[in-house]
């Protein structure tokens, strides 16, 4: 389903695992007491199997890949030309002028709608991150306990 899609984490995500799964199949196939042996040679013999026949086609059909590298530009090069790209613009616009809009206080749990967390954390909890923010600020420049040297004493409030 991935591959169908055209949503890049999506896609990095696909790469991860075929890096992950090249490395596990590696560590196998170097380990000298890997218990199925016979099991990593037909795996090898497939995988070298299907790359070749993979540049059989390349060599054969050398436009083969031009919707795939459509598809990467699309996404890398003109990412900001998308329909996508506009309306999550527009939905992080929205969620920082409510922040403003509320003075900094926040619109609620829920009420900002953005793929971006920071911009959904600012507009919908912003008066209760600041206020643990001022409050931790307070704390810890204030009546605190804090190690001193030993030639000061083991502790004093600051």
């Amino acid at each position: 389903m991935v591959a169908l899609s055209t949503s890049s984490a999506g896609y990095v995500g696909l790469a991860v695992f075929a890096v992950v799964y090249a490395a596990n199949w590696l560590r196998r196939a170097m380990s000298p007491d890997a218990p199925q042996r016979e099991a990593i040679k037909s795996e090898a013999i497939f995988a070298l199997s299907a790359t070749l026949v993979f540049l059989a086609v390349l060599a054969l059909t050398p436009h083969a890949l031009d919707y795939v590298f459509d598809l990467i530009d699309g996404m890398v090069f003109h990412k900001t030309e998308s329909d996508s790209y506009a309306e999550r613009t527009m939905w992080t616009r929205v969620a920082v002028d409510a922040f403003f809009t509320t003075n900094g206080f926040g619109v609620g749990l829920g009420s900002a709608r953005t793929s971006n967390w920071f911009a959904n954390i600012l507009s919908s909890t912003a008066s209760s991150e600041w206020r643990f923010w001022v409050l931790s600020s307070c704390v810890s420049s204030s009546g605190v306990a804090v190690p001193r040297t030993r030639e000061q004493g083991n502790w004093h409030r600051g």
